[in-house]
C-alpha cells in the first residue's frame, strides 16, 4: 500500500500546513460541502493506508482533532508543527488531548472510549494511519471547520465517515438508517427548539451519530439561541455509533448537560437512562476524587481544570 505520511520536511515546504490563510483559499464555502471534502478525503487516505481495519482509529484520530479547537481556539496556528510529528509522538499527542477533555466531560470520553481504546496500546500501524488521517484533516481544513461553531454544525464528518468505512454487510445486520438532513432539518423548524423553554430536553430515542440533534443545535444557533444551554438525551444501541455522538456532542458545543446511553431504546427498561445516569456520576465522581488528591499533593498556586 502507498505510504501516504509526509515527512517533517515535506510538511515544512507545503503552504497548506504551515498557513491557515493558504487552507482558506481551498476551503468550500458551503459548510456542508466542506465536511464531506473532510469525511471523503479521509476515506480514500485511510483505505489506501490500511485498506480499511481499524475503522475506530481513523474516527477517532479526526474526533480529537475537530476537538484541538474547541479546547484551544489558537490550535490552527500550530497545525504545522502537529502536522510534523512522528506517528509516535502524534499518538502522544492524540492521548494528551483525550485527557485534557476528560477533565471537562469525563463521562463523555469514557463513552467516546471504542475511538481511542486502541492508544491504551497501539500497534504502529495504527500510529501510522492516524498520522495520515491528522495531516489529512489539517490539509483538508478541519481545525478551521471545527474552530467555527456554525461550520462545525454544518455537517457530520464523523457520522458520514463511520457509514462509509462500514462495509454494506455489517450496515445491514446492525439495521442502521442515517436519517437525511433535509428532513431533521425540517423536523427542528416544525418543533422549533429554538423558541422552546430554556429548560427543555431535546431526546432522542434512535441517536445514531446524531442527526436529529445537529438539526436542532442548528435551529437553536440561527435563533439565536445557545445549544449548551438545553439539556441532551440520547439512546444508541451501537457502541460505536453512540461513542461518535458522544465526540459529535464536544465538536458542536451542545454543552455539559449532555447524557448517553449506550442500549436498545425498545428492550431496556427507561431506555437505559437510569444506568446511563449513574455511569455519568460515577466518572464526574471519579474525576473529582482524582482532582481532589492532586490539589491536595501541589502547592494552593498551581490549579488544574475545572468542569464547566
Amino acid at each position: 500500500m502507498p505510504d501516504l505520511a509526509l515527512s517533517a520536511a515535506e510538511v515544512a515546504r507545503l503552504p497548506l500546513f504551515q498557513s491557515a490563510q493558504a487552507r482558506r483559499l481551498l476551503i468550500p464555502e458551503d459548510g456542508a460541502e466542506h465536511a464531506r471534502k473532510i469525511a471523503d478525503s479521509v476515506r480514500d487516505a485511510w483505505l489506501a493506508t490500511t485498506g480499511g481495519a481499524g475503522i475506530e482509529v481513523a474516527i477517532g484520530a479526526v474526533a480529537i482533532t475537530a476537538v484541538l479547537p474547541v479546547l484551544d481556539p489558537a490550535a490552527g496556528a500550530l497545525a504545522g508543527q502537529v502536522a510534523a510529528l512522528s506517528p509516535e509522538a502524534m499518538t502522544e499527542l492524540l492521548d494528551r488531548a483525550w485527557q485534557q477533555l476528560w477533565w471537562a466531560r469525563p463521562a463523555i470520553v469514557e463513552r467516546a472510549r471504542p475511538l481511542r481504546a486502541w492508544i491504551d496500546a497501539p500497534q504502529p500501524w495504527q500510529q501510522h494511519g492516524a498520522l495520515v488521517v491528522v495531516q489529512t484533516c489539517i490539509r483538508t481544513g478541519l481545525l478551521e471547520l471545527a474552530g467555527d461553531h456554525e461550520r462545525a454544525l454544518s455537517g457530520d464528518i464523523l457520522g458520514r465517515l463511520l457509514q462509509q468505512l462500514r462495509g454494506h454487510t455489517d450496515k445491514q445486520s446492525r439495521g442502521e438508517f442515517h436519517t437525511p438532513a433535509a428532513v431533521t432539518t425540517l423536523m427542528a423548524e416544525i418543533l422549533d427548539v429554538g423558541g422552546a423553554p430554556a429548560d427543555q430536553v431535546i431526546g432522542e430515542p434512535a441517536a445514531g451519530s446524531g442527526a436529529m440533534w445537529r438539526a436542532a443545535a442548528r435551529h437553536m444557533l440561527a435563533e439565536g439561541q445557545d445549544p449548551a444551554g438545553k439539556s441532551w438525551v440520547g439512546v444508541e444501541l451501537d457502541p460505536l455509533a453512540a461513542a461518535v455522538l458522544a465526540a459529535n456532542s464536544v465538536i458542536w458545543r451542545l454543552g455539559g448537560d449532555v447524557l448517553i446511553a449506550a442500549a436498545d431504546a425498545l428492550a431496556t427498561p427507561d431506555s437505559g437512562l437510569e444506568r446511563a445516569a449513574a455511569e455519568r456520576s460515577e466518572a464526574v465522581g471519579r474525576r473529582d476524587a482524582l482532582l481532589h488528591q492532586v490539589r491536595a499533593a501541589r502547592p494552593a498556586q498551581q490549579s488544574l481544570p475545572n468542569d464547566e
